[in-house]
């Protein structure tokens, strides 16, 4: 059963793609018509059903027939922004030149996006289940959203002209455009001819971000040893201070040669200790196929956090588990917070690693953050054994739990760590619980 549903997904958007290029919407209403002519066809006492049927035919064969003399010249320059985000409007300019030697009218921008194939396991995964458990209800994979067709005035030939193309992307992840597509409608106001011209070009789109309340967190500096080269670069770094006389022991590139000669004894720089502020933001990516919607929600999360305004002197770094454990620090002189993002929008599912890796690199680098906020998928013995080893190692914690809709039992930290600041977001309704943060945080 899920393979031959796997097998129609395969043609299905591609003829869904053909329709929406190449039938207005005008001709989609005659296509519907002629269905519903098609099952009262059937009734031998309707003559109705019949004749609707022919008509409708016949339109659409007038329509079609136009399409071949349609043979338009144009050059088209598309101008993406470097990044969109997922539910926020992208408006764009496409520059599009008539290279014929005749006045065109009546024509449409079409966007054409590239085809994504999809493994059946993905395919599987992103099988939304109903309330009872069961995957019966099928939501689409490729929810990539959809570029409406702008209509363009009259080109002269050889002009150049100027529109824009909006829509709100749908999905994270890189997203990739192949064509723009210059249809002219067939007279009747049924059926496009397009003209497709290469226009090959990428976009990263940002996950999803919510409004996220001020979570307080340590901005004591902290010493970081082995930190230099970092610490050179942010915060209190490891500044030249004064002039002193050589200890056994003191690193030879720190011997000022020009007072050694001046002097007659070695002479060393002194410098002052490296230390700044360093926070973590801790991913938890480890889910089943079955909840994918909590690990879309949980990457959200974590995006809204890594862009919250902080303290330029602070670094943050982010950590997560892929095919191996990451960590990408953020901050001044380091990554950009739009870097960050640009990560978080590529994260994939950890499927070929345990939890237990993501919980030995937090706890490698324990020692060197002051705080951490911790969105965690679900909550179990393996998540709770990681937050209270990171209290016993005195890192201040705000912990997200992010749990399915059909969940009905809230998780039980303990009290351990419910003092030291446990949330509970239901995907689906991640903006409310958000803002209730928020209210009892001021309250």
């Amino acid at each position: 059963m899920m393979r031959c549903l796997y097998r129609s997904y395969q043609w299905t958007p591609r003829l869904t793609r053909w329709v929406a290029r190449r039938l207005t919407p005008a001709g989609r209403l005659v296509v519907a018509v002629l269905v519903l002519a098609t099952f009262l066809g059937t009734d031998l006492d309707r003559a109705a059903g019949p004749r609707t049927l022919l008509l409708g035919l016949i339109l659409l064969v007038l329509a079609a027939g136009f399409s071949p003399f349609f043979r338009g010249r144009f050059r088209v320059e598309r101008r993406l922004p470097r990044v969109a985000s997922v539910g926020e409007r992208l408006r764009y300019p496409v520059r599009i030149e008539n290279c014929t030697e005749r006045r065109l009218a009546g024509l449409e921008v079409l966007e054409e996006l590239a085809d994504e194939p999809l493994e059946y396991a993905a395919f599987i995964a992103r099988l939304r289940p109903t309330s009872r458990g069961q995957s019966g209800r099928f939501t689409s994979v490729l929810r990539r959203g959809r570029v409406e067709p702008v209509a363009l005035p009259p080109l002269n030939p050889g002009e150049v002209l100027t529109t824009h193309l909006e829509w709100v992307p749908r999905r994270r992840g890189l997203l990739h455009f192949a064509a723009v597509g210059i249809a002219r409608t067939d007279p009747l106001g049924l059926f496009r001819s397009p003209v497709r011209v290469p226009a090959p070009q990428t976009l990263v789109v940002l996950p999803r971000r919510y409004p996220v309340p001020e979570l307080h967190l340590s901005g004591t500096p902290k010493y970081q040893p082995g930190g230099v080269a970092l610490a050179s670069r942010v915060g209190e770094s490891e500044e030249f201070l004064a002039l002193r006389e050589y200890r056994p022991g003191d690193p030879l590139r720190r011997i000022h040669w020009r007072s050694w000669a001046r002097a007659g004894t070695p002479v060393t720089k002194e410098y002052q200790d490296e230390f700044f502020s360093r926070h973590a933001l801790v991913l938890d990516t480890f889910t089943g196929p079955d909840n994918e919607e909590v690990f879309e929600e949980a990457v959200s999360v974590a995006a809204s956090f890594a862009a919250q305004t902080r303290s330029a002197d602070v670094l943050l770094d982010l950590l997560f588990t892929g095919d191996r454990a990451y960590r990408v620090t953020a901050g001044r002189g380091l990554a950009p917070v739009s870097q960050l993002l640009e990560v978080l929008a590529a994260v994939p599912r950890a499927t070929a690693l345990k939890f237990e890796t993501l919980h030995h690199r937090v706890l490698e680098h324990a020692h060197e953050v002051t705080g951490a906020v911790c969105v965690l998928i679900g909550w179990d013995e393996e998540r709770r054994e990681l937050v209270e080893q990171l209290i016993a190692r005195g890192v201040q914690l705000h912990v997200l739990v992010i749990v399915p809709r059909s969940q009905r039992r809230p998780p039980e930290p303990g009290p351990r760590i419910a003092s030291a600041g446990f949330h509970v977001l239901t995907a689906g309704r991640i903006r409310e619980d958000l803002a209730r943060i928020t209210s009892h945080s001021r309250a």
